[in-house]
This record gives structure tokens, sequence and C-alpha cells, in this order.
């Protein structure tokens, strides 16, 4: 007999395939340069310990969102593209994650953020894949 999969378990497998998908989808990292003209990548990335970088942007809505707007809540990115086979996927688990009661009274506020495309393809997808939680547009 086994155990069913409980919610902790949903919320770490759909960390993994938003890790997997993210890191499959990403574009090559831009490349800058330094004052001398030698090319050097770009690295962004977030302390331990210290908040996300606010950013405002965007929803499908047309209305926009902040990001420190939403400061003290559980906040669950995720960046997505309709053409993306990991991220197509993954989006029956983000939407059963999304309509989970026990985790939305918690507070939990998942977003998705679509990468360049444009917002009647976004909501084309998302009405036809029957996905309803907030998705912002990169």
């Amino acid at each position: 007999m086994t155990n069913p999969i409980s919610r902790l378990q949903w919320l770490l497998l759909a960390a993994s395939v938003v890790t997997v998908a993210t890191v499959s989808c990403q574009p090559a990292v831009p490349k800058a340069t330094t004052p001398s003209g030698v090319a050097a990548t770009r690295q962004i990335a977030p302390r331990v310990g210290s908040l996300a970088p606010d950013f405002t942007v965007k929803m499908l809505t047309g209305e926009t969102l902040r990001l420190s707007d939403l400061r003290g809540k559980p906040v669950f990115l995720n960046f997505w593209a309709s053409w993306c086979p990991p991220c197509r996927a993954e989006m029956p688990i983000l939407q059963q994650v999304f309509e989970d009661k026990a985790l939305s009274d918690r507070g939990l506020v998942l977003l998705g953020i679509d990468l360049g495309e444009d917002p009647a393809t976004v909501d084309s997808f998302m009405k036809s894949n029957g996905l309803s939680f907030t998705v912002l547009l990169d």
C-alpha cells in the first residue's frame, strides 16, 4: 500500500520542476563588456538572508504588481513560456498548488512570469489549459 503524496511533496516536486524548467529554458546569459572592452558575464544572484529585489511588472489583466506589496507572504515565482516543453508540463501541478486551500490559507501567492510573449498568446494558453493563477508579463 502506498501513501498519498503530501502537500509538501507536491511543493518540492513543483519546485524541482520549476528549477529544471528555468535552467533548461533560459536563453544564453547576456554578455557585458568591461571598460577595457573585454567581454564579461553578468552575475546577478540573491544573497542569503536579504530581501528579494523589488520589481514592478504588468499583469496579464493589465494591472501592475509590485513585489514589495507582497512582503510578509510566501511568494512562489515561476518563470515560464508557452513554447517551453518543461514549462508546459509543470502547469497542471502549479494550478493544483494554486487551488490548494491549505496553502492559500497560509497566504501563499503563486505568480507565473511569462518570458517575452505577447499578452494574447499568454491569455490563449492560460484559457486553453484551464489555468487561473496570476500571470505577469516579462
